[in-house]
């Protein structure tokens, strides 16, 4: 949030209220941030604060690892007033195809309190997938033991009974 020492500056300027509430930053060591901190985090809070301006916000890094953000998201979720948690960390060791540890998190504080929970989609830029929409319509099957039969002259305003395949 404030490695780089901007925050007394975008108090000056109206980017951010005087009374941000940071409950952990990067931890420091003889003042310097233990990783190199962007400063990110702050950046983010600027976004929402011209988004939300009236809006109290309060900060959590979510390092280091899958632990710091579980952490990051109990706490924020227990921390009175707190109504929507924002992320934009990806955390490259969270599993693709089942809960992990901070989407555990993330459903344990959603269900028992009214927080809720926006992540980034990601910062893949041009490294993302992009293809042209395919509507599932020939050979593919979908739905295996069952024919798809599919209406080029479709209209909404037929009723089903005025379809063939439905009599």
């Amino acid at each position: 949030f404030d490695c780089q020492g901007g925050y007394a500056a975008d108090q000056k300027t109206g980017d951010l209220p005087d009374d941000v509430k940071v409950v952990l930053d990067i931890p420091t060591v003889f003042g310097n941030c233990v990783s190199p901190g962007t400063d990110e985090g702050r950046a983010i809070m600027q976004v929402i604060h011209d988004v939300a301006p009236g809006a109290d916000l309060t900060f959590h890094s979510g390092f280091p690892g899958q632990a710091g953000m579980v952490s990051a998201i109990n706490t924020l979720s227990s921390v009175e007033g707190v109504d929507i948690i924002v992320s934009d960390l990806v955390h490259l060791t969270e599993p693709m195809f089942q809960d992990g540890l901070i989407a555990q998190a993330v459903d344990a504080a959603v269900a028992s309190t009214s927080v809720a929970y926006i992540a980034s989609a990601g910062n893949g830029g041009l490294s993302s997938y992009e293809a042209d929409f395919d509507p599932g319509i020939g050979d593919e099957n979908f739905f295996p033991g069952a024919a798809i039969l599919v209406d080029t002259d479709f209209d909404p305003g037929k009723s089903p009974a005025e379809y063939p395949f439905f009599n």
